[in-house]
């Protein structure tokens, strides 16, 4: 390869870790399955408990958990973050 051919993807690569943007739509599906299993989660807590104390602790799949490194850990528990307050502000909406 070329030194520039290099370049061009070392700065690919660098723009997708920074941004977090995957292009690999192969991804998609996964994310999907993903918060609506959050979603069905949460609606299942709040109807049963209400507000919970540790819904990320709850909504973790344990088996993927550990064995990610501990930068995915870091990922894994900001995109679940994110995904529970989506579906809290869902339920929210859906409650009135």
């Amino acid at each position: 390869m070329k030194e520039s051919a290099i370049k061009a993807l070392a700065k690919v690569a660098k723009q997708r870790i920074t941004t977090g943007i995957v292009e690999d739509q192969s991804t998609l599906p996964t994310i999907a399955k993903e918060k609506e299993r959050v979603w069905q989660l949460t609606m299942q807590m709040h109807k049963e408990e209400g507000l919970v104390t540790d819904p990320l602790g709850r909504l973790t799949v344990k088996a993927d958990y550990d064995r990610l490194s501990p930068v995915a850990k870091e990922r894994y528990v900001l995109n679940l973050s994110a995904m529970y307050l989506d579906a809290l502000d869902r339920l929210s909406k859906q409650n009135g």
